[in-house]
């Protein structure tokens, strides 16, 4: 399967100089990516997020000023694949304290597996869960990255295979810092 972005989709705006993009591999270990600004020939390197399944890649680019920008996934499998996607970068970043937001995933969104949730959080993020709807499993602690001194966090979620998939099994995300929580509702997990 060659590389495929599944988030942000083609043509979408993205509120945050520093985001993630998402999506599916043959080979992980395989994949790099990077972003042209529209108008530059100059590659911006993404940084490939670890993760234990093969199949799924996030990769993180920062710093991005306002633009339109191409990004593209390569996988150097043989034979070399490419995935691109076209967005438009327009910094919005909170300048008080408030709860964190989160860029994606989005409620009532399907995610994968394994899946990249991203925003953005001042004060810090103090944690990040992902809980299922009553009797349901729970993962109380993700691992986030956040930077000292930034807003910008991400997370890895790699949802285990117990867990049930599909409509009708409901999950939320939690992402909490010291002003308060933020929830997304209604994720489901892509089979």
């Amino acid at each position: 399967m060659p590389p495929k972005f599944v988030h942000p989709k083609n043509n979408t705006k993205v509120k945050s100089k520093n985001f993630v993009a998402q999506g599916k591999c043959t080979d992980v270990t395989k994949v790099s990516g990077y972003a042209i600004k529209r108008g530059t020939t100059t590659r911006i390197p993404g940084t490939v997020l670890p993760s234990t399944a093969k199949k799924h890649f996030g990769l993180v680019f920062r710093n991005l000023a306002d633009g339109v920008y191409t990004l593209f996934v390569d996988e150097t499998s043989s034979p070399v694949t490419t995935d691109s996607v076209e967005i438009t970068v327009e910094n919005a970043i909170p300048s008080t304290p408030s709860p964190p937001t989160v860029t994606a995933p989005i409620a009532f969104e399907g995610v994968a597996t394994v899946f990249y949730p991203y925003g953005s959080a001042s004060p810090a993020l103090t944690n990040v869960e992902f809980l299922g709807s009553s009797g349901s499993p729970t993962m109380p602690t993700i691992p986030f990255t956040q930077i000292p001194g930034e807003s910008f966090w991400t997370a890895t979620v790699e949802v285990p295979s117990s867990f049930p998939t599909g409509p009708g099994n409901n999950y939320k995300l939690d992402v909490v810092n010291s002003v308060g929580p933020t929830t997304v509702d209604n994720l489901t997990i892509n089979p």
